[in-house]
């Protein structure tokens, strides 16, 4: 028998608060956007942050980012691999890569 994720169970929630974030902000479109975007990522992330869904909730949305990120750049007709979006596991926060 497969084992379902729990209505109302933490792990539910990050995937509704994900999905939610995924609809706002789910293609780039100027400066404002991702500013906005990386603020609102970091916050949500930031629930999670000393769990065990810490390192999960980080992935699912650095993963859009990134995502975000790469079509944005090739919109735009910017390499791909260059720059992207991080993640500093110390301060809890993303950020665009600058080097």
């Amino acid at each position: 028998m497969k084992k379902k994720i729990e209505k109302g169970s933490a792990e539910f929630n990050l995937f509704n608060e994900f999905w939610s974030f995924r609809k706002e902000y789910y293609a780039a479109d100027n400066d404002e956007w991702w500013d906005e975007a990386i603020e609102e990522a970091t916050k949500r992330v930031e629930k999670y942050r000393g769990t065990d869904l810490e390192g999960f909730a980080y992935s699912l949305y650095i993963a859009h980012l990134n995502d975000a990120d790469k079509k944005f750049r090739e919109s735009k007709g910017v390499r791909v691999r260059d720059k992207g979006i991080a993640y500093c596991s110390h301060c809890g926060k993303f950020a665009m890569r600058t080097s």
